[in-house]
């Protein structure tokens, strides 16, 4: 009888599911603290160069400059769209780096040579900075480097788990959206 109860019984650690398999068992986060304590270790990227967050700038793209500039360092003509309500411009070089502009008169270009409020970053990304900081690497690489936040952002699922949306540093003029604990878009502001 020992035996089979011993059968039926999973190693120390792990549950057994329905089906008979024995699985890790989930953890989740019952307040922002421990959303933190459990992101996943830190593991970076090969260091890059396409990407400094001092700066403000990724592919050459940085914040603070105009629109003209920005063409200018790509080699291109961005392309705009409206976005969020009529007065803003979402600007893109046919890559994943985008900026913002005002359009206060509303005719598709930014407004004369406006800088751009921020270089975002979108999830297919695959560049670096020199830190190994890019898309999918966990939120725990960026508290490894700059320390704690000045803004958490934290999400609660249906069953009352948290999870890290955001982190936020304005000193370092950076925030980073998390998707499932991992990095899926950078927003750089520059100096």
């Amino acid at each position: 009888m020992l035996l089979l109860l011993a059968a039926c019984n999973c190693p120390e650690g792990l549950t057994k599911a329905p089906s008979g398999e024995c699985l890790e068992v989930a953890q989740n986060a019952e307040t922002p603290e421990e959303a933190l304590e459990l992101l996943p270790d830190c593991v970076p990227l090969d260091p890059g160069d396409r990407m400094d967050i001092a700066a403000g700038c990724a592919d050459g793209l940085c914040a603070q400059m105009s629109f003209s500039e920005l063409n200018a360092s790509n080699g291109t003509t961005g392309e705009c769209e409206s976005n969020f309500d009529d007065d803003w411009l979402y600007c893109n070089w046919g890559g994943e780096v985008f900026a913002f502009f005002d359009d206060f008169d509303n005719d598709g270009v930014p407004d004369a040579d406006d800088t751009a409020y921020g270089i975002y970053i979108q999830s297919d990304w695959d560049g670096a900075d020199a830190d190994g900081l890019g898309m999918n690497v966990s939120a725990r690489c960026v508290l490894q480097l700059y320390g704690d936040a000045e803004d958490f952002d934290y999400y609660q699922d249906d069953q009352g788990y948290y999870w890290l949306r955001r982190l936020e540093y304005p000193d370092f003029t950076v925030s980073v959206d998390t998707d499932n604990q991992r990095i899926w878009h950078i927003s750089l502001f520059g100096p």
